[in-house]
């Protein structure tokens, strides 16, 4: 039993962070999605939800790096093909998003009531593929984000630590609990929100190709190109919604980060 806990310690670390920070966070994360989708403001966007009404990641990617014997100081190509693995394997989820998407779509309301009546319609009325319209893009933007944040985490959080007077990190394990904390909840959130800004045209992009049913299946760059025409060409329109993404993911990545090196210290 032991070793059975030992061994998906990161899943339950994760798993346990990632749902803290989607229940603080997740009106913030509707808000987000009505601006790329509809290039609205950020109050348009706050009054639609009020009219209407009131994440594994870590886990796999150790799991892939312990399957592909990668090194546990270095970076290497190896721990960033775990990384990347780890992105598309979390977007094999892309059936639970792509619902997610459609009950966040105003044209949509009245047709889906809740997660398990939209899966339902899905299936019976459109085809298996209908759930995994717009993965590609999911895979690409997580795994390219997971080589970017788990590439710097650590060179980043031990720079943080090096601040630190040796004498209060060493004496008081509260304090230095403390200061570990705060270490990952930066590094993570400054990662998080550089990065998801980085891809945040991406998330554009794949939210207008999931927030429609039963339409033809067209490229992303073909999807990229009406959003710029109706956009009138403007990169600033294109990055509606990106200073409030920027915030909620340092929040979300500085959480995850925080809580889930908690865990990890605390329990294991």
């Amino acid at each position: 039993m032991t070793t059975l806990i030992e061994r998906y310690k990161e899943f339950f670390c994760g798993a346990s962070a990632g749902c803290i920070e989607t229940f603080i966070l997740f009106p913030k994360t509707k808000i987000i999605f009505r601006q790329q989708l509809h290039n609205i403001s950020l109050v348009d966007a706050a009054k639609q939800l009020k009219r209407e009404g009131a994440r594994n990641l870590f886990g796999t990617n150790e799991k892939y790096q312990r399957l592909f014997g990668c090194s546990e100081r270095d970076p290497s190509v190896c721990r960033a093909f775990c990384s990347f693995l780890a992105g598309a394997t979390e977007a094999c989820l892309c059936p639970l998003e792509r619902v997610q998407s459609l009950l966040q779509t105003t044209k949509h309301l009245d047709k889906f009531k809740n997660t398990g009546h939209t899966f339902r319609l899905i299936y019976r009325d459109y085809s298996i593929k209908e759930f995994y319209r717009g993965y590609y893009l999911m895979a690409i933007r997580n795994g390219c984000s997971n080589i970017l944040f788990f590439s710097l985490r650590e060179p980043l959080r031990s720079s943080l630590l090096k601040l630190t007077p040796q004498q209060v990190d060493s004496n008081n394990n509260t304090r230095k609990g403390l200061i570990h904390s705060l270490a990952d909840f930066v590094c993570g959130g400054f990662l998080g929100g550089c990065i998801s800004t980085l891809f945040y045209p991406i998330n554009v992009v794949k939210n207008r190709m999931q927030s429609s049913v039963c339409a033809e299946f067209i490229s992303s760059w073909l999807v990229l190109k009406t959003i710029m025409t109706e956009r009138d060409g403007s990169i600033r329109a294109l990055y509606r919604g990106a200073q409030l993404n920027f915030s909620r993911s340092v929040l979300t990545w500085g959480i995850t980060n925080s809580i889930y090196g908690f865990l990890i210290r605390e329990f294991f």
